[in-house]
């Protein structure tokens, strides 16, 4: 079977619908809408200011073919002086091949904590097999074996969960197991459930604005943990 994460929706009136004050999903991460004609481009563009003006958490993205309408967007943008709001003259949101290997020998432990040589081994092979996965993307590994795996979720903590699950599914000892993220930790509940489970060995890209957060939970508890720099995020 193959399982689809609908990382962009189209529905009918969604300007018309009225605005939630909480998120269904508090740990989902960003959302695209789709809109069939363009005059809905300043309409959603207004939403937004409306909704969240120039605060640096929210960004806008608006990507068509606008045509005569471009020069209406750039106007409004530049009008309301939005620092937040990026016009995008294409369709289509594409992502090339990923040849990207980290040497995990080449990397240094940001807690101070080294793995051993069969960790290392272990989050080298992890961070091979996490990339081919839908992002967002868990890898579980011991002995070199895939022992769980997370994958196609809104949220990070539910790929990890999806990961733990299987492998306590299928009777894996996840002490001292290692973990591979295919993008990075917004927030430290990530390395907090990994370390309650007994994995104590990740590698993971970094560039999170709350690394440190993970980065001090990793280094009080005498984790391993390796930023690549490399994001995978395969969609």
């Amino acid at each position: 079977p193959i399982f689809v994460v609908p990382l962009v929706i189209m529905v009918e009136n969604l300007l018309a619908r009225p605005t939630k004050t909480k998120v269904n999903d508090p740990f989902t991460f960003g959302m695209s809408a789709g809109f069939w004609k363009r005059k809905n481009h300043i309409k959603i563009l207004e939403a937004f200011g409306k909704k969240f003006g120039n605060d640096p958490k929210f960004r806008l993205k608006l990507h068509g073919r606008f045509g005569s309408s471009k020069n209406d967007i750039e106007k409004a943008v530049k009008q309301a002086d939005y620092k937040n709001v990026e016009l995008l003259n294409t369709p289509l949101s594409m992502q090339d091949y990923d040849n990207f290997m980290v040497d995990m020998r080449g990397l240094n432990s940001v807690t101070g904590v080294e793995a051993s040589e069969s960790q290392l081994a272990d989050l080298q092979f992890a961070n091979k097999v996490v990339k081919h996965l839908k992002s967002n993307a868990i890898a579980l590994i011991k002995n070199e074996q895939l022992i769980g795996s997370g994958c196609g979720q809104t949220s990070r903590v539910d790929a990890l969960y999806s990961a733990i699950n299987k492998a306590k599914q299928f009777n894996f000892d996840l002490s001292g197991a290692v973990m591979a993220s295919d993008a990075f930790f917004p927030f430290p509940d990530c390395v907090e459930i990994a370390d309650k489970a007994g994995i104590n060995a990740i590698v993971q890209p970094g560039g999170s604005l709350k690394d440190q957060a993970s980065i001090d939970y990793c280094t009080e508890h005498k984790m391993a943990m390796y930023m690549s720099g490399h994001r995978h995020f395969r969609h």
